[in-house]
C-alpha cells in the first residue's frame, strides 16, 4: 500500500512581507462620475454616451491615503487635480459637483471637508456614531494584485459600491468610508468614481501625525463652529442627489 503525502502551500497576506511596516501610504485616482449619475437608456446613442463619459473625465483627481495599521489615526487628502479638455472640443467643461478636500479619523472620531454645488461641508462624527450596514457579496476580483470583495450599502438614497481586501487589516478606505473588514481599494457612489493606483507601506510614523496635526488645525480654523453631524450632512448630501435625480429625468 503506497502513502501519498499532499503538500497544501498557503499564500499569506500581501501585508505580511510589510509586517514590519506600521504605516499604508496609497495613492487614488479620482473621477466626478459614476455607473448610476448619467439618465442614458437604450435609446441614448452611442457617441452622446461616449461624450458625457470623456466630458467627466476631463478632470481628474489624485489623492493620498496615509494609516496606521496599529492605531486609529487615518488621513485622506487630495494632491492635484489634472485638467485634461477633450480633443477638439476644448470648449467643453464641467466642475464636479461634489469635491473631498480632506477626511481624518484622530481618537475615534471622523471628521471631512466636502464641498458640494461649491457649499463647504464639515462634517465630524464618533466612531458609533452610525451604523454601516454594508452587504458584502460573493463576488470577487482583483485590485494592484490584492484579491478584493465587492460591497453594497445605501446610506440615505446613496447607493455605494465599495471593493475591499482582507489582505490589508486596516478597516478603513477613502473618503472616511469604513465599517468592512478590510482597506477599500475602489469605491462608487452617486457622485465619483475612486480607485487604487499604489499601495507602499513605510517606518514613518511622523508622515501621518504630521500631516493629521496639520488639517486638523485647517479644519478648526475652516470650520469657525459651523460644522454639522455626519449623519445631517447625509441627509442634505442625499437631498440633493434627488434633486438631481430629479431634474435628469
Amino acid at each position: 500500500m503506497k502513502t501519498f503525502f499532499i503538500f497544501l502551500i498557503i499564500s499569506l497576506p500581501i501585508y505580511s512581507q510589510q509586517s514590519k511596516s506600521n504605516i499604508l501610504i496609497a495613492k487614488y485616482s479620482l473621477y466626478p462620475y459614476s455607473s448610476t449619475f448619467f439618465n442614458h437608456d437604450s435609446n441614448t446613442p452611442a457617441a452622446d454616451i461616449a461624450f458625457d463619459i470623456a466630458l467627466r473625465r476631463t478632470k481628474e483627481f489624485k489623492y493620498t491615503l496615509i494609516s496606521n495599521f496599529q492605531s486609529n489615526l487615518s488621513v485622506f487628502y487630495l494632491d492635484t487635480i489634472i485638467t485634461t479638455p477633450i480633443k477638439g472640443k476644448e470648449e467643453f467643461w464641467i466642475e464636479p459637483e461634489d469635491v473631498i478636500k480632506y477626511a481624518y479619523t484622530k481618537d475615534n472620531v471622523f471628521k471631512k471637508n466636502e464641498v458640494i454645488f461649491n457649499i463647504p461641508f464639515f462634517s465630524q462624527s464618533q466612531e458609533n456614531d452610525m451604523e454601516f450596514n454594508w452587504t458584502i457579496t460573493d463576488e470577487t476580483k482583483e485590485i494592484a494584485g490584492y484579491r478584493c470583495s465587492k460591497a453594497l450599502i445605501e446610506i440615505k438614497n446613496n447607493k455605494i459600491i465599495a471593493w475591499f481586501t482582507t489582505e490589508i487589516p486596516i478597516n478603513y478606505g477613502p473618503m472616511n468610508l469604513r465599517g468592512l473588514p478590510g482597506f477599500i481599494l475602489q469605491a462608487e457612489d452617486f457622485f465619483t468614481t475612486i480607485s487604487i493606483e499604489s499601495v507602499t507601506f513605510s517606518d514613518n510614523k511622523e508622515l501621518l501625525s504630521n500631516k493629521i496635526n496639520q488639517l486638523s488645525s485647517q479644519y478648526i480654523s475652516e470650520s469657525q463652529k459651523n460644522e454639522i453631524k455626519e449623519s445631517i450632512f447625509l441627509i442634505k448630501k442625499s437631498e440633493l442627489i434627488q434633486q438631481l435625480k430629479s431634474m435628469m429625468n
